[in-house]
């Protein structure tokens, strides 16, 4: 538990109450950011998987390209 070292009760708890309101807009920006976080990472793990199966679909006409060419 929180405990003043002051002996100015009503000056100590003002303080306190001025860092724990503080903290709660900080965690409240935290959270914020978490959220933005997470449906950026969505967006990328989409775009890795269409940007994959278009690598998968290029190696594959490269390698028909590279059989048609050695088996004439």
């Amino acid at each position: 538990m929180l405990q003043s070292s002051g002996s100015g009760g009503s000056g100590s708890n003002n303080v306190l109450e001025s860092k724990v309101a503080k903290l709660e807009s900080d965690v409240s920006y935290i959270r914020r950011d978490v959220d933005e976080l997470k449906t950026d990472v969505k967006s990328i793990d989409r775009n890795m998987i269409a940007v994959l199966e278009r690598l998968d679909s290029i190696k594959d006409s490269l390698a028909k390209k590279t059989l048609h060419r050695c088996c004439r």
